[in-house]
């Protein structure tokens, strides 16, 4: 009889079949037991008999027809696991391989263990549910039988679904009906119970109302997910309050409150059981704070002495003696000793399981001495050193389409360098934010980096980095409108990770569409390709753009091409205006973050239909003007992301010349320096993030020679969504004839506090999407023709509140709702308290 790893594992499988539609515990096993070290000394074995016990219905050469296990061939555990799970899914049968040792190799007797089948499956009592999701819920397949025990297990599975929704006094019966062959469910479905009533009873610190849902999202505790609702009431579902409760008392202990206690007190039943209220008893106890913060570094295998000091570790950290104990002090603690550790090459074994633990850098949970009495903890982070890593080779795995070039130009961690894990962290943020890998928009991220220990080199690493091909080409259509530009359809064509130099192959232009969907035509050299047509009341336009990163194959430090047309048609108060233009652009990449670009424009200007109380400046510009332009910039940026950042600042500078040696017939100059900063305020529960964003914009310009003004369209406006909330679009600054004239020189600033209301995570994603974002605002500006203008020394002021909304699957355009008060105003000037663009 068998003894070893092989018994170990057949008996272990055999107990845990799935029990959901599947084998019940111990549907299949080996005879024996025991806790075996050695390898099996029965497998690999030649079988010279296979004999099948047991089966009364089944003949048994149908049995050992199917099973894997036959005579002559050599015993194999994995085998015989399946010939266990294939008796049970398609026979319902419990089968027990009995292995005896002979000599020249083993002999197997299968015993058969029959239970009564049922053919057919029928359900009474079926109302909030209907028959064809039941089916497809309990994954019931055409032809299954099933026993008895199957049945109460599908039951007890679609009672657990029913209370889910609401259903809490769900009750089902499994009856046989030999008759029929087949086994009847019976439903009685009960009332479905909403919630009507949260009373929490016993909170000081955190007021009622934070139940609702709010203000717990907001600090990220997910709050009551059972909790009446603005609209409707809540469904009911005592596993999801349970969650909840768990979720609160998870709030209070990562706030100090480490003895608070959280439970449920009593539920209610009203409305003949179709409403519940609910009675939550907090008990907060005492707010626990630092007595005393201490690190202890565990040195390498070999090492004496710590490889850094003490007190430069615990400069880093961010908790203090007297400080409240908060869960996101100490995470963020954590982190900073591993950024400490990791800018050195100490890679963290939390971040890579795949690293030796012997060898590799980790930082332990903090130790933590309680003083009950006092109501203070002394608190020890520990951290083990590791030994420091050199990297030996990146490799590149899943780029079917993508060149590797395109991939190896976002990393800037090089082989035979110290390997430096911010700079890591960096590499892979800036390959997620190409949008070329993965689903963006729905939170699916298509990089994954790891580390491999390189075998006999505890020192040396290889990276690899494993991407998977996201869809990068959209075709949007829709409509739009917004408080800025009114009213517009829109049909758009974006290309990211084109290639022009892959056309589609064959002539049949079926076949070129799909190559194109699949990524097999037009995709893989990091190049960017859009189409936008957009109609619209106020304002038209059509604009084909391309831009190529890397024009010479530099790789670093590259040199980017960018090509522009466009016409755009736009009303305005007193005018119209029809732009006909294109830009030619060099781009050169300075480093990773830093950059300068240089671009020639040409536009074609017709100014007409002017009304008669149109300002002077559209009078001069009325009929056709051509201008041309040299353009050059500067940007400089260092963000934890490119897309919705958190932490970190870009900003960017032009100048701009219009003279007559370009051939153009407006001439002027322009200039201007913006900037934002992005800082971090706090992250929830969620890892979802408080940022509060700072902007500065200044732009000045004037015309040259002959030309006293800047021309009509090179003209500085303010007001609106995108300057000075509150105010009108374009309608907060100097007028004539009650008309807007723009101006010369202008200053837009704006701090702004955004937070997370609302995320949902994605099916197969373990961090949440945020789907909406809060924000509270302070606007100003200033706009006139320079320094001494009284006009421009006119300070504009408003504050207010607003949304995003976040669309997964349209590009995470984001929906915009802000409301903005004035502080700050003049009698002149157009307000506008409501602001929005939408655009589907």
């Amino acid at each position: 009889m068998i003894q070893g790893a092989f018994l170990s594992l057949l008996i272990l499988f055999g107990s845990s079949l799935p029990a959901q539609g599947g084998a019940p515990r111990g549907a299949g096993s080996v005879q024996g037991a025991g806790t075996p070290t050695d390898r099996d000394p029965a497998d690999g074995k030649k079988i010279l008999k296979v004999e099948i016990s047991g089966a009364r219905s089944l003949p048994p050469e149908v049995l050992l027809h199917v099973l894997g296990t036959k005579k002559g061939g050599r015993l194999n555990p994995r085998i015989v696991r399946e010939d266990l799970t294939l008796l049970w899914r398609r026979f319902k049968v419990r089968g027990q391989f009995k292995v005896k040792e002979v000599p020249g190799g083993v002999e197997v007797l299968v015993v058969i263990h029959e239970f009564p089948t049922y053919r057919k499956v029928a359900f009474r009592g079926l109302v909030r549910f209907t028959e064809e999701r039941v089916r497809n819920l309990l994954d019931l397949r055409e032809g299954e039988s099933q026993t008895m025990m199957s049945a109460n297990n599908l039951a007890r599975t679609l009672e657990t679904q029913y209370k889910k929704e609401g259903y809490p006094f769900i009750k089902i019966r499994v009856q046989p009906d030999s008759e029929k062959d087949r086994i009847l469910f019976i439903v009685d479905e009960g009332p479905r119970v909403k919630v009507r009533k949260i009373d929490i009873r016993g909170n000081t610190h955190f007021p009622d109302w934070v139940a609702l849902g709010w203000v717990w999202n907001i600090l990220g505790s997910s709050g009551f997910q059972s909790t009446t609702g603005f609209f409707s009431d809540a469904i009911y579902s005592r596993k999801v309050l349970e969650e909840d409760l768990d979720r609160v008392r998870n709030f209070y202990h990562s706030r100090g409150y480490r003895d608070a206690l959280v439970s449920l007190e009593r539920l209610d039943f009203i409305d003949n059981f179709t409403g519940v209220s609910i009675v939550v008893r907090v008990f907060e106890g005492p707010l626990y704070r630092v007595s005393k913060v201490d690190i202890k570094q565990i040195p390498p295998v070999g090492e004496k002495k710590p490889l850094f000091p003490k007190e430069q570790l615990l400069a880093k950290l961010k908790l203090k003696k007297g400080d409240i104990l908060t869960t996101d002090l100490l995470d963020r603690d954590k982190a900073a000793i591993a950024d400490f550790y990791g800018r050195r090459g100490f890679p963290n074994i939390q971040r890579f399981p795949t690293l030796d633990r012997g060898s590799a850098f980790e930082v332990l949970e903090p130790q933590e001495v309680v003083d009950p009495k006092k109501h203070e903890i002394a608190v020890t982070y520990r951290v083990r050193e590791g030994k420091k890593k050199t990297l030996r080779n990146v490799k590149i795995r899943g780029n079917r389409f993508t060149r590797d070039f395109v991939i190896r130009r976002e990393i800037s961690v090089f082989p035979g360098e110290t390997l430096d894990m911010v700079e890591l962290e960096k590499s892979e943020n800036r390959l997620n934010s190409l949008r070329y890998f993965g689903d963006q928009d729905a939170g699916k991220q298509g990089v994954l980096v790891n580390l491999v220990p390189v075998p006999g080199e505890e020192d040396k690493l290889d990276l690899e980095v494993k991407v998977e091909e996201g869809t990068t080409g959209q075709i949007l259509w829709g409509f739009g409108v917004s408080s800025q530009n009114g009213f517009f359809g829109n049909v758009t064509y974006r290309k990211r990770n084109f290639d022009w130099k892959k056309p589609p192959r064959g002539i049949n232009p079926i076949s070129w569409f799909s190559q194109i969907l699949n990524n097999e035509a037009f995709h893989g050299a990091g190049q960017t390709f859009n189409l936008d047509l957009t109609p619209g009341i106020e304002q038209s336009q059509f604009r084909v753009s391309f831009f190529e990163p890397d024009l010479f194959s530099q790789h670093f430090d590259t040199t980017g091409l960018n090509l522009q047309g466009y016409r755009l048609l736009r009303v305005w108060d007193s005018y119209f205006t029809d732009t006909f233009g294109g830009q030619v652009g060099l781009e050169r990449r300075l480093g990773r973050d830093a950059g300068i670009s240089l671009r020639l424009r040409e536009d074609r200007v017709r100014t007409y239909r002017i009304d008669g109380n149109a300002p002077a400046i559209v009078w001069d510009a009325e009929g056709k003007e051509t201008i041309r332009s040299l353009k050059l910039g500067f940007n400089l940026r260092n963000l934890d992301r490119r897309i919705r950042p958190t932490s970190g600042f870009r900003m960017g500078a032009y100048g701009e010349i219009a003279p007559d040696s370009l051939g153009g017939e407006a001439h002027f100059w322009k200039a201007g320096i913006n900037g934002r900063v992005y800082i971090p305020i706090a992250r929830d529960s969620k890892e979802r993030a408080h940022v509060l964003e700072i902007r500065n914009q200044f732009d000045v310009g004037h015309g040259l020679g002959e030309d006293q003004d800047l021309f009509l369209t090179e003209r500085f406006s303010m007001g609106g969504q995108t300057t000075l909330r509150g105010f009108a679009p374009r309608k907060a600054g100097p007028m004539q004839f009650g008309n807007p004239t723009f101006g010369e020189m202008r200053y837009l600033g704006s701090i702004e506090y955004g937070f997370p209301l609302f995320s949902t995570r994605m099916q197969g994603q373990f961090r949440e999407t945020e789907i909406i974002r809060g924000l509270v605002f302070l606007d100003a500006g200033m706009l006139g023709n320079d320094f001494s203008d009284p006009i421009f020394q006119q300070l504009r002021l408003s504050t207010g509140f607003g949304f995003k909304l976040i669309v997964p699957g349209i590009g995470g355009l984001p929906i915009r709702f802000d409301f903005g008060f004035p502080i700050l105003r003049e009698s002149t000037d157009d307000l506008r308290f409501f602001h929005f663009s939408i655009r589907f």
